[in-house]
């Protein structure tokens, strides 16, 4: 059924990048439509004048800031009300979450296009400006998850980091954002409700880890000495600049890599622009807020010193703020 429905908006798009009728809007669409599903068409270069001319002229960055004010305005809905108002407010989720992917798409040929003009930058405010909205209150999806999963289904895996409207909370049960409040008023007249509700997060994170992964992590420390090798050097910001072989890869991803410096040393090589005045940080579960700072010497790498508060927690989120979104990872890594 998935694999049906990926090759029918497979052939949507390779008829939509063949139709000079459409709008180049549409065509670009239809070429990013076809990367995310796991097949790069030809170049786009065709379509750069094109597109330039389109998107002057195009209503369509105004068009994705009306929608957000529409998923927003859904989104506030009481808890209770939020998936069970009926086939009109599905089918707006739908219509403006595949705008936001639409534009997503054509921001892909923006991108491998390399151009920019007053329109193209237009249209990436309007997306940066949709995902900054949405972040809050992302979570509240999951009330939709039912016309959420057909969608995401048929994503390719190298593709759904850029559609998290799609993607992220799949799997969970739609009534789940129904029943916080009620969980929040039960910790607050149990506060011993508050140790299970604890457990219960530990359990589900080990049961989301992937098979072969680490199972006895405790705590950031526990997991950063579980991947690198015993080996004490001193840690200090300016060292941070030295070679590759002085540190130990963590993760890497296409925006990011992190490593480990001993003794306290958590290196960020940021691999695409981050969004003007803005930092890595690091959030710890109490809220506290820990920025990292830029490595002298270098235009990109950044450095946390971190403590035993850091190493000891047992979830630490770190935000990366690149243009394209704002990363948000949790360590230790599930």
């Amino acid at each position: 059924m998935i694999e049906a429905e990926r090759r029918r908006r497979l052939d949507l798009a390779r008829a939509a990048l063949a139709d000079e009728s459409l709008s180049a809007f549409d065509r670009a669409a239809a070429w990013g439509d076809s990367r995310s599903l796991g097949v790069t068409p030809p170049g786009p270069e065709g379509l750069a004048a094109d597109l330039a001319l389109a998107l002057a002229g195009d209503a369509k960055a105004g068009a994705l800031r009306g929608a957000t004010l529409d998923l927003l305005e859904i989104l506030s809905l009481p808890s209770s009300e939020l998936g069970v108002r009926g086939d009109a407010a599905e089918a707006r989720i739908v219509e403006v979450l595949r705008l936001r992917s639409a534009c997503e798409n054509v921001r892909i040929v923006i991108e491998s296009l390399g151009f920019e003009s007053d329109a193209t930058s237009d249209l990436i405010d309007a997306c940066l400006e949709f995902d900054d909205c949405l972040a809050p209150v992302m979570h509240r999806l999951v009330a939709f998850n039912a016309v959420r999963e057909p969608e995401a289904a048929v994503l390719d895996r190298g593709s759904r980091a850029r559609y998290p409207w799609w993607v992220r909370g799949v799997g969970i049960r739609p009534d789940a954002v129904a029943v916080l409040p009620e969980v929040a008023a039960l910790v607050v007249a149990f506060p011993e409700a508050e140790a299970e509700l604890t457990t219960l997060q530990q359990v589900e994170r080990s049961l989301r880890r992937p098979p072969g992964s680490l199972t006895n992590v405790t705590s950031l420390g526990a997991w950063i000495r579980a991947r690198v090798p015993e080996r004490r050097e001193p840690g200090a910001l300016r060292m941070a600049a030295a070679g590759a072989a002085t540190r130990e890869s963590l993760i890497r991803r296409p925006e990011f890599e992190l490593s480990w410096m001993e003794p306290s040393l958590l290196v960020l090589d940021v691999l695409a622009p981050l969004r003007a005045g803005l930092v890595p940080t690091l959030r710890l579960p109490g809220g506290t807020i820990i920025p990292a700072a830029l490595v002298e010497g270098t235009l990109d790498r950044y450095a946390f010193e971190i403590g035993g508060e850091v190493l000891d927690a047992m979830r630490v989120t770190m935000i990366v703020p690149i243009q394209a979104h704002v990363e948000e990872v949790s360590l230790p890594l599930d």
